[in-house]
């Protein structure tokens, strides 16, 4: 296992920290839609070298639809945690992120398949065929992929509950430093809210799974690679 600590000094850049949190705000508000918000985010991202600020605007593209326009949709935990993320923003804190790779038998699975489809290129010879022989290796290659998902732990309730903060007393730490926070309640209406139903929802995923069967030699080449795990935590600077 490899430990990689991915924390670097720097001034924190608080002009764009004060435009990020200003967005996220704008789209809690519902004053921004979901294409607004991603634009917004990544023009700071791609104007500031906080290290804090790429993270944050990293993870917040996981929590909307960069396909379909939308007003704000989150659930409690998600509302609290962008809370969380405008709480490190508007201190000096900075995010600690460490990551590691992962090896298990999968990667193994997806060394021999790779193999014994090259080995069957290798027989067959070059042609548009092998899109036809590649399938059975991309159902292989999505089989892995849910073996995968399955290797590096889940966090537990109680660390979603903290992240980006590995404990309370961090999480504490810096509120103190904060003088006038705001966090808005949680609204109601959210609850039922959808982007697209569940149906359309695994609809979507069809195009995928199509271009997943003759792109397998490539996808198996991408599963050979070791996982990646990390965690981060709030260092706070005050």
């Amino acid at each position: 296992m490899t430990v990689t600590d991915n924390f670097t000094i720097m001034t924190t850049d608080r002009a764009n920290r004060d435009r990020l949190a200003a967005a996220i705000r704008r789209y809690l508000a519902e004053e921004t839609t979901a294409f607004e918000f991603d634009e917004e985010i990544f023009q700071v991202r791609g104007t500031s070298h906080d290290p804090t600020i790429k993270i944050i605007a990293a993870s917040l593209w996981f929590h909307y639809d960069d396909c379909k326009d939308h007003k704000v949709v989150l659930s409690k935990g998600e509302w609290d945690y962008f809370h969380r993320l405008l709480l490190v923003l508007e201190s000096d804190a900075v995010i600690h992120n460490e990551s590691w790779r992962v090896w298990s038998a999968s990667q193994l699975v997806a060394i021999v398949a790779l193999v014994a489809f090259a080995a069957c290129a290798l027989w067959l010879g070059i042609g548009e065929h092998l899109v036809l022989v590649a399938m059975p290796f991309g159902i292989l290659s999505m089989l892995l992929a849910r073996w995968r998902r399955g290797i590096v732990p889940e966090m537990t309730p109680e660390e979603l509950r903290l992240t980006p903060f590995k404990s309370v007393s961090q999480l504490r730490a810096v509120r103190r430093s904060v003088g006038g926070f705001i966090k808005r309640r949680y609204p109601q209406q959210l609850t039922a809210r959808r982007i697209r139903s569940p149906l359309m929802g695994r609809l979507i995923l069809l195009p995928m799974h199509v271009v997943w069967l003759p792109l397998a030699p490539v996808l198996l080449l991408f599963q050979s690679l070791p996982l990646r795990d990390a965690c981060v935590s709030v260092r706070s600077e005050s």
